[in-house]
């Protein structure tokens, strides 16, 4: 096995050396966890010098991963805010959810600074939202967006994230809206 403490100095010299992200191993954080769970359990049996450098060797690695990790969070904000865009392919597996959520934040914005030159239908689906006509009444509800939509009755029309909202349609509480066309 290729020596994890090696990887890890080699990968924080990379992005010391460079401006842009540098690619990560997808299992890069995954196999740093393995070896250093496997240090800690020979720290359990070792003793005297051994203990001592193994301790240093847990100590370190700890302390430059979280270089590497600020140094990495900080160049994708300054990749996002340069580009509006973030490479997912650059990312290591535990990075990718916040390199998603980071592209989806910026796209948000960037549809909200549009709303004013943009149909309410576009905008809606541009966030990821379905205009509803409801059939059937409910109560209030809280959707993925964590936010508090309802109560509704038949006829009131909504504009809800869109998983919420096919959930809605799958039950036959609310059917979906077509904005018209223009003539």
């Amino acid at each position: 096995m290729f020596n994890m403490y090696q990887k890890l100095m080699e990968a924080w010299g990379r992005e010391l050396s460079t401006q842009t992200l540098q690619p990560l191993d997808q299992r890069f954080y995954s196999d740093l966890a393995e070896y250093v769970k496997n240090l800690r359990d020979r720290l359990k049996e070792a003793q005297g010098v051994q203990r001592t450098l193994l301790e240093e060797e847990v100590n370190n690695l700890k302390r430059i991963l979280n270089k590497l990790v600020d140094l990495r969070v900080e160049k994708m904000f300054q990749t996002i805010a340069a580009t509006g865009e973030l490479n997912i392919n650059l990312l290591a597996e535990a990075e990718a959810k916040l390199g998603k959520a980071l592209n989806q934040l910026v796209k948000e914005v960037k549809a909200l600074k549009l709303l004013p030159f943009v149909k309410p239908e576009e905008a809606a689906d541009s966030m990821g939202k379905t205009i509803l006509r409801f059939i059937k009444p409910i109560p209030r509800i809280v959707c993925t967006d964590l936010k508090a939509y309802g109560p509704f009755n038949p006829e009131d029309i909504a504009t809800l994230p869109s998983l919420d909202a096919e959930k809605l349609v799958e039950r036959g509480v609310a059917v979906r809206v077509k904005p018209f066309e223009d003539v």
